[in-house]
This record gives C-alpha cells, sequence and structure tokens, in this order.
C-alpha cells in the first residue's frame, strides 16, 4: 500500500496484487486453495499476488467468484473485511 498526497489528503493506493491476497486472506484461503477453487496452478496465485504477473480479465472474474468478491473489488481496493469462511 503507498501513501499518496493529494494536497492535504493522503490516499491509500493499493494494488491489484495487493488486493486479491487481501481478498483471498479474507476469504479465509492460502494460495493453494485459490488455485485449486479457479484451476490455477499456486505459482500463478503467488505471481498474480506478488504482481509479477496480472491475470487475465477471464481468470480476474474466476479469482472474483471464488473470493465472493466483485471485479470491481478487486480492482479498486474496496473489498470488505468478513468472517473467515474456509480454510484451505
Amino acid at each position: 500500500m503507498t501513501n499518496v498526497l493529494f494536497g492535504r489528503i493522503v490516499a491509500k493506493v493499493t494494488t491489484l496484487a495487493q488486493n486479491i491476497a487481501a481478498a483471498r486472506k479474507n476469504a479465509g484461503l492460502r494460495q493453494a486453495g485459490l488455485a485449486r477453487e479457479i484451476g490455477a496452478w499456486r505459482s500463478a496465485v503467488c505471481e498474480w499476488e506478488s504482481g509479477k504477473r496480472e491475470p487475465s480479465l477471464a481468470v480476474l472474474r474466476q479469482i472474483a467468484v471464488a473470493l465472493d468478491v466483485s471485479v470491481g473489488e478487486l480492482v479498486d481496493g474496496t473489498i470488505k473485511t468478513k468472517a473467515k469462511k474456509r480454510a484451505s
């Protein structure tokens, strides 16, 4: 997360990578669990969360469904904290 100063307002700026990781943790999943749910390799999830690569729009939709969030929440970082659902 990066602090950006706009005049006197400081905004928290998050990346898609940070948002995917936050949503996954909020859902109570490990990287392997998310990978299993969307049919991807754990290493792909690791690359998305580290910012080395970005998922395609189709995969981003799968991630959103698996994590019970919208694509918009993943992109803009407006993920609401929920009770942990499952552990994988």
